[in-house]
């Protein structure tokens, strides 16, 4: 009887493939932003799921003249193991994750390079932080001794087991007080913390003498936060600025602070879910409504309630299912999407999204889903139950108040999803609107190289001379940012105190980039002369000194002025302009490729010279100009896609819920439309009879949605983010809305207007 119901419900759908496929995009996306949401905060809330969660607690090091939160030091940690604290147990010491250069030796004595991310940490706090160890419990008992994570464990040597192997630092400069540049493999920890996930080595704390560390500890059982910090302020560290002490917090207190910004995080990830869910229930449950006489032929052939139900479920689940397999193809595209755009300078590379993980938290939200949906479904077969077969049979009528509630719902949240939007989307366009003289095709035709990696530059040089030798490149440049990741600093003249962003660079930067310059252009790389914009010039220029400029405490020469730093943002108001360093020292390298040459085989060609000098173990960071991805403004690009489709969705479910609305009206009203038509009806009267509640419904929601999104616009505006007047975003967000709901509600009442009343009233 379940296959009889399931076939039923598949041939009742298939009567709306469009609509129906159009609900199921929208839920498949749904169900994909709340389940990365949850998954997100399910991941980030780590230290709940630990044992003693309300006994761990962090320690931090203030002083009476500076009482901001400061790290510790080396040096401090020793004193503190040394104190004897009531309350205070074991500590667990752990620095900042850093990125440096190693190289591995295996068990068969092969030695690769690769560029690693480190933390330096103390024995205890493996335990703490919960990470398990693979390989037994030994730790590193000597300075000389570390722990690989798991994923660079598998990444290096497979299943092999890697204890005894030797990792070798390649960078002089980290470590570089205690001269050890060889490290035995004593274990290997399981990933814990979201933050973990990029760790590859756990190095001892005590090499670090130049990190700031943080500590962390277990509050002993019968001792209270304010004893345990009472006793604290008795002890103090003395520094070389005074003396500090040492005060603690509890972990789940900070925690507990960011619960309303993953509170909000759900919600602004459930809005989506809850339009889509709200437009395919309501259209499911109008197609189920207007089969009046399928119920009723149902009910006269012995239809149970349980046999309505099932019918109507079955379309549910075959709608729920259909958009859960939707819904894990698209988080395989969101992901691998965002591993090729986010920045991962400024993000997580997102290696910590497992998409084993994420499905499975998908599969539990598709589950609640039905179990939610079960509930539901029994309203409209319990009215239907109550309701006689002779009414159903003839039709009814009804003021639809819960589909009009839903529909209120479903257009506020489209108003305060569009207008959100639109404000981020102008923000973000003034703020990231970065200049580039070069057309697309130039930017098509230069490659840009980042050697960051010891062992690349050790071999540079060479590599260099064959990439140069090739005939189809014809120019380079170097600088030591990419310009469209720009940094800050202060410059001060008289008595102003402003930020300024800057870029160092080879002196033919601006030829090369064809950014008009007057003054000097070929300056060689000496400490005191400078580049600046002309924006910063024209501030320079209001106290008559535009020769020169003062950058924190150091004059400088003013050598010549130029238009725009390339991908700088023109008219951002978080500073004055930009400055321009000439010098020889890079960390980038832009080469011009022949304008009859393909930019892309010579990248190719340019990679094989590459991997003649160096392993594959060490990636190739090289791409052209025109490729913005794994940058900021490719960052800021990919967000405001992202925000521009959520918007779309949540403004299409609305035109289909309205759609949907406005079809059954009109299909089950046409007897009346007919007898108006014949008693004179104008197509005003009839056009007004339709669209009264459609209108009053907008007006409703528009005053719902419309102040949140102010909220939100006035957040930006008191964070420095550019926006325009409320009241023209708020008009053109009216304007537009109301147009989509016009244009919908006119489409189908302009076909009811050409029925033919005698037509109507024959049929009937």
């Amino acid at each position: 009887m379940i296959l009889h119901y399931l076939k039923v419900a598949w041939r009742n759908l298939l009567k709306y493939k469009v609509h129906h496929l159009i609900s199921v995009l929208c839920l498949a996306i749904g169900i994909v932003c709340y389940s990365l949401a949850d998954y997100f905060i399910g991941q980030s809330d780590y230290y709940s799921s630990l044992p003693d969660a309300e006994r761990r607690i962090i320690l931090r090091l203030s002083s009476k003249e500076q009482p901001y939160d400061a790290g510790f030091t080396v040096e401090d940690i020793s004193r503190m193991e040394e104190w004897s604290v009531d309350g205070l147990t074991a500590l667990s010491v752990e620095s900042y994750s850093r990125s440096t250069e190693v190289s591995v030796i295996d068990h068969e004595q092969q030695e690769r390079p690769f560029i690693i991310e480190y933390t330096a940490v103390n024995p205890y706090s493996f335990r703490y932080e919960g990470r398990k160890l693979l390989y037994g419990d030994r730790l590193p008992e000597h300075p000389d001794e570390v722990v690989l994570s798991r994923r660079f464990a598998r990444k290096v040597f497979g299943t092999e087991n890697p204890i005894g192997s030797i990792v070798c630092l390649l960078e002089p400069s980290i470590f570089r007080d205690n001269g050890i540049r060889q490290f035995k493999v004593v274990n290997v920890a399981e990933e814990g913390r979201l933050t973990e996930q990029e760790i590859d080595c756990y190095f001892s704390y005590q090499l670090v003498t130049d990190h700031t560390l943080g500590v962390k500890s277990l509050l002993a059982e019968d001792v209270t936060l304010a004893s345990l910090n009472s006793n604290l302020q008795k002890q103090s560290l003395m520094h070389k600025d005074g003396a500090w002490t040492a005060s603690a917090i509890s972990v789940m207190h900070q925690y507990n602070q960011m619960r309303g910004v993953r509170l909000m995080l759900r919600l602004l990830a459930a809005l989506i879910l809850i339009s889509a869910l709200i437009n395919f229930l309501k259209f499911v449950f109008q197609m189920f409504y207007n089969r009046h006489r399928e119920v009723a032929l149902r009910k006269c052939m012995g239809s149970d309630t349980k046999g309505l139900l099932t019918l109507l479920f079955a379309e549910v689940f075959w709608m729920l299912t259909a958009a859960a397999l939707v819904s894990l193809a698209l988080t395989e595209v969101v992901v691998s999407v965002g591993r090729q755009y986010i920045a991962q300078e400024d993000l997580y590379k997102m290696s910590w999204m497992d998409l084993k993980d994420i499905y499975g938290t998908q599969l539990k939200n598709y589950l609640l889903l039905v179990l939610l949906c079960l509930p539901i479904v029994y309203v409209p077969v319990w009215h239907l139950r109550r309701t006689g077969i002779s009414r159903q049979v003839i039709g009814q009528g009804g003021r639809h108040v819960f589909r009009s509630v839903m529909m209120w719902l479903q257009l506020s949240i489209a108003v305060f999803f569009v207008g959100s939007v639109l404000c981020i989307q102008i923000a973000l366009h003034c703020t990231f609107d970065s200049y580039s003289p070069l057309s697309p095709e130039e930017e098509e035709q230069i490659i840009v190289f980042q050697p960051k990696s010891f062992y690349v530059r050790k071999n540079l040089e060479p590599m260099l001379n064959d990439f140069m030798a090739l005939p189809e490149i014809i120019g380079k440049i170097s600088t030591v940012q990419y310009p469209q990741t720009l940094y800050s600093i202060d410059w001060q003249n008289g008595k102003q105190n402003r930020k300024v962003e800057y870029v160092t660079g080879s002196p033919d930067y601006f030829d090369f980039l064809h950014i008009p310059l007057q003054g000097e252009k070929w300056v060689e790389d000496v400490g005191d002369v400078v580049y600046v914009s002309e924006r910063l010039n024209g501030a320079l220029a209001k106290d008559s000194v535009p020769s020169s400029i003062t950058l924190e405490g150091k004059p400088y020469r003013i050598a010549g002025v130029y238009k725009v730093l390339y991908g700088e943002s023109k008219d951002t108001v978080r500073t004055a302009g930009s400055v321009f360093f000439p010098s020889r020292e890079y960390n980038y390298l832009y080469f011009r490729v022949a304008a009859e040459q393909d930019a892309q085989k010579v990248m190719d060609r340019l990679e094989k010279i590459y991997r003649t000098y160096i392993p594959e173990t060490l990636p190739l960071e090289m791409r052209l100009l025109s490729d913005n991805k794994h940058t900021l403004n490719g960052s800021v690009a990919a967000i405001r896609v992202a925000l521009a489709v959520l918007a779309f969705i949540s403004l299409l479910l609305v035109i289909l819920s309205i759609y949907s609305a406005i079809s059954l009206d009109t299909t089950g009203r046409q007897k009346e439309v007919a007898i108006r038509k014949i008693n004179g009806a104008t197509p005003k009267v009839i056009a007004y009879l339709f669209g009264k509640s459609y209108f009053l419904i907008f007006m409703l929601a528009f005053l719902t949605g419309f102040p949140l999104a102010y909220l939100l616009v006035n957040e930006l505006s008191e964070s420095g983010a550019p926006t325009i007047p409320a009241w023209q975003w708020g008009t053109l967000l009216f304007v537009f809305i109301l147009s989509v709901v016009v244009l919908t509600v006119a489409c189908k009442i302009r076909q009811v207007m050409r029925v033919n009343p005698a037509e109507v009233i024959k049929r009937e």
